[in-house]
Order: structure tokens, then sequence, then C-alpha cells
């Protein structure tokens, strides 16, 4: 039997600001004796057997930049042990049927790990190694459960599984943003030594740099929070004890910090690595949009004042995203609403909804036709400030669908009317709109992935309709 373990290892010596990898190794029934005395874990496949087992039975290829073996290295996992070796893992342990022993201590052991890397294209002539661990977790998943019988997944890798396909439906969602990264440094320090006298002849030297600011991207919104959240309470504790070289203190990571490395460092290879027009490049050209999707150098940080200038600038428009998708205690609605004639027009209605009480829901149509003193009670469920920061939203909203700007004419905004055309556009791309906003889309109850071919059918021939009437 043998058991695929896995999991991120942050590059050594930083505040997760640098990148890290995804490692797999492999923990076999059999037991290795190694010269004593030796960390390396004598149930592992050592680096030529995973090779085979990597090549052989789970089908993976060499990148085109070298060999498998050279993607082989000794990582560190810190596991629980007993006099001196390392516990089974518990998928082992039910196959061995062996006893778990209630006393136990952490050590580290070395462990020969494949770093999991796929060569992409990146231009007409250049290729990158980039992770391909979401793609690599479904695979293996599937090929555990349906193909490999001496093959299973254990705790570590199947909670990566998991929570790389809720990862995955938040970056199709477009849920994130440029990001900068800063780090304060430490001051150089003056040197006593020199007189006041001598200090005062020379010119002084120009000082080092006291920032670091790193290009990259990160994921924002509520539903990216809620996911964390969630998969932090139920992380293996397997999934934050690999390093890269052993601590002095033996130290697990934080959970939290290790999840969102690992969610933004797979983002940024993912968005930094795909093909873009070079209308959209001619577009962000100049602009820190371009910055973190271009990183001249990577893992090079920028230390010049404008650059600080710039970061300070993108401090204030994330903290004004933030506000807005999660601080504040309500959701914008926008409900599509079919006439009752082919002939009439469409309505996208907005509403709000309070966040403590999603049952809570009313139109603006209505909101604005209530008293003061109804406004007020309101208000005590969508927040103090509720009118400014509704009206700030919807402008949001506009840039992502321009035709809200037509409702957005007046103080008390109520909703948009559509033609057929325009109607049926929004339909289509309802679920493209749900992706680049947090607000809630609602279309008719007839709009169902079953339902979609015949609605078409049914909008053409309410086209044919309106355009009869027309002549």
């Amino acid at each position: 039997m043998k058991i695929l373990h896995g999991t991120w290892i942050p590059q050594a010596g930083g505040e997760f600001i640098k990148n890290g990898a995804f490692y797999l190794w492999v923990e076999t029934t059999e037991r290795r004796r190694f010269r004593q005395p030796s960390q390396r874990h004598p149930r592992q496949l050592i680096a030529a057997d995973l090779v085979a087992l990597l090549t052989d039975e789970l089908g993976i290829q060499p990148s085109t930049h070298g060999k498998l073996e050279g993607f082989i290295s000794p990582q560190y996992f810190l596991l629980p042990s007993v006099n001196n070796q390392p516990l089974p893992s518990l998928e082992l342990s039910r196959y061995l049927e062996a006893e778990v022993p209630e006393a136990f201590e952490f050590q580290y052991w070395q462990v020969d790990c494949y770093k999991t890397i796929a060569s992409v294209k990146t231009g007409s002539y250049g290729s990158a190694n980039v992770t391909n661990v979401i793609r690599l977790l479904n695979d293996l998943h599937f090929m555990a459960l349906h193909r490999l019988a001496d093959v299973q997944i254990g705790a570590d890798l199947l909670f990566w599984y998991h929570y790389t396909q809720a990862l995955k439906r938040i970056i199709w969602k477009d849920h994130y943003i440029p990001a900068l990264k800063y780090r304060e440094l430490s001051a150089p320090a003056s040197n006593p030594s020199r007189s006041t006298r001598r200090k005062t002849a020379r010119k002084p030297a120009p000082q080092s740099p006291n920032f670091e600011i790193y290009p990259g991207w990160e994921f924002i919104g509520e539903e990216y929070e809620t996911t964390v959240r969630e998969y932090e309470s139920y992380m293996p504790l397997a999934c934050v004890s690999g390093f890269t070289q052993p601590q002095e203190t033996p130290e697990f990571y934080d959970l939290e910090t290790l999840l969102r490395h690992f969610s933004e460092s797979v983002l940024s290879d993912i968005v930094t690595h795909t093909y873009s027009t070079q209308a959209f490049e001619k577009q962000i050209a100049d602009s820190i949009v371009y910055d973190c999707l271009h990183p001249t150098q990577p893992g090079i940080p920028w230390t010049v004042a404008a650059r600080l200038e710039q970061y300070q600038q993108w401090q204030a428009w994330r903290d004004r995203i933030i506000r807005t998708q999660t601080d504040l205690p309500f959701y914008l609605c926008f409900q599509l609403q079919d006439p009752a004639k082919p002939e009439e027009a469409w309505q996208l209605q907005f509403q709000v909804a309070s966040k403590s009480d999603p049952s809570l829901r009313i139109s603006l149509l209505d909101y604005w036709r209530l008293r003061s003193n109804r406004q007020r009670e309101l208000a005590k469920h969508l927040g103090p400030d509720f009118e400014q920061h509704l009206l700030m939203n919807l402008g949001y909203a506009a840039r992502i669908y321009p035709r809200f700007w037509q409702g957005l004419e007046t103080d008390q905004p109520v909703g948009i009317f559509l033609d057929l055309d325009a109607a049926f556009e929004f339909l289509q791309e309802s679920a493209a709109g749900e992706r680049k906003m947090p607000d809630k889309v609602i279309v008719p109850a007839w709009w169902t992935p079953q339902g979609r071919q015949r609605a078409e059918i049914r909008l053409k021939s309410q086209r044919q309709i309106v355009n009869r009437g027309q002549r």
C-alpha cells in the first residue's frame, strides 16, 4: 500500500513575501534502513522509486525544462514520533492495523519530494515553470478513486484537493485584484565611532531604502474569506508541517497564514501566465495592473520613493473595495423581471438585502416611498449612512455593467428598463455578471440550465413578434 501525501511549503526566510511550492511524497508499508543517525523517513519512497511511481503509475511527464529527477528534492516534515521513529499516518495505521499511541513527540524527518511543476508557454518562443497543483490534485483524486487499487490519498492531500476545488470556483468568478505587498525594513545602524566634526565635513552617504514592495495578486470578497475560515477549521496539522529546512525550535506554520499564502501564490501563477489581448495590454499600460501582470523581475522588490506613492494610492483603493464588499451590512440585488406582454420593456430592478437577515429584502422603488421614520428603522439593519453607501456601490456596479448608469441619473435610483436584446444579453451573461460582482443577480424562475434552450427559442420568437409589430 502507498499513501500519497503533499502540502504547500513556503520558501525559507520571509514573512510569506516570497513564493513557495507544492510538494508530493509517498509513504509505504515497507520500512527502509538508513545509516544511523539519520533524519530520513524510513517509510518513504526514495527519489528513484518516487520517479518511477510518478511516471509509470501516475502518468506525470517530465517538464520540457529537464528530467523529472530534477524536481525531486529533500524537504522536512514535523511529524509525530515515538522512540526516534515517525509514526505511520492514520491511513497507513488503519491498513497495518496498528494502534496509535496516546503519547508522542514531534520530530523533523527528511523526505524525498516531488515539486509539482508544469511548463507553460509565455509567448511565441518563451516558456516558464509554474505550479500545476489544481489540475494535478484533480487527476490524482480521480486515479486514486477509480484506477489505483494500491494507492490511497492521505488526509493532507485530500484536504488540498477539496480546498483547491473551492478556490477554483472563486478564481472563475474573478474575485481578485492586483496587490502590492509592503514590508518595512530596519534602518541601517549608525557608526558611533565617527566624530561629529567628521560627519559635518563630509557629504552624507545616501540612505538605503527602508522598505520593499512586491507586486502580486490577492483574493477579495466575502466568499473567499468565508472559504478560508471554513477550511481552516478542519485543516489537518500535516498540511502545515512541511519546511525547506528544519527549524531550531520545532513549530508549525499558522494555518490561516499558510492557507492564504498558498492561495495567493497559486492565483499569481495563474494570472501572470494567462494570455491577454494586445488591446487589453494597451488599456492597462503604465498602470499597477500591468506591473502586477508582468513583473519584470519576479521576486525583486520595488524600493524607490515613486513606488511608495503608488503603494499608498493602491492601499486607499483596496481599502475602499474592502469596505464595499465585506464591511457593509447589506447586499445589492438586481432582479430582472420579464414583461407581461412581448412588446413591453423588461425591468432590471435595484434591491437591497440585509446581511444579518437576508429575508429582509426590499426594492429601492419601495424604499424611496417609505416614510422617513420607517427608513430610519430599516437603517438599523442596513447600516449608518446607508443611502451614501448605496449610491457608491451602485456606481461600482455600473463600472462592470455600464447600463446601470442610466438608472443613476437621479438621486433616488430604482432600476433600469431593457429592450429585448439587452435583456437577452443580460440573461446570457448573468453568470458572468455574478463572477465579477459580489452582488446578487436574480433572474426569472424559468431561467435554469435545463430551460435555457427553451428560453432562447421563446425569446427569438418574441423578437419576431416585436419586429412584426414595428413594420
